[in-house]
């Protein structure tokens, strides 16, 4: 009789302990996936916060060249302005002339025609 149980406890330890070593060899398992879940995990928010950096870096260039863009405008819209007013100073300074050089040949005509009539 205490053999008998002596071999069923020796039996039930050795199912026992097959099932503490296949839960120490899953547990070690769950482990390992964890470990390399939780590596996976860090290594991408590494990733992304890399690319937010460069997400941020391209929008301040991207500020940059616009702020550049638009002095840029500014500039050329203010000289177009300066160089219609020169050409519009030009023309009227030619207006002028022309209006003086003919005034003077109308005068020449006028003491020329005096001088024949003289």
């Amino acid at each position: 009789n205490w053999a008998k149980r002596n071999q069923e406890r020796t039996k039930q330890q050795g199912v026992i302990q097959e099932a503490l070593v296949e839960t120490e060899l899953e547990i070690n398992s769950c482990e390992t996936t964890l470990d390399s879940i939780t590596k996976r995990k860090e290594e991408t928010m590494i990733s992304h916060d890399v690319l937010r950096l460069d997400i941020r870096s391209l929008c301040n260039t991207l500020r940059s060249r616009a702020e550049e863009v638009y002095a840029l405008e500014e500039r050329r819209d203010t000289l177009e302005a300066s160089r219609l007013e020169k050409k519009d100073d030009t023309r009227a300074e030619t207006d002028a002339k022309k209006t003086e050089i003919r005034l003077l040949d109308d005068e020449r005509h006028k003491c020329a025609v005096a001088l024949n009539d003289k």
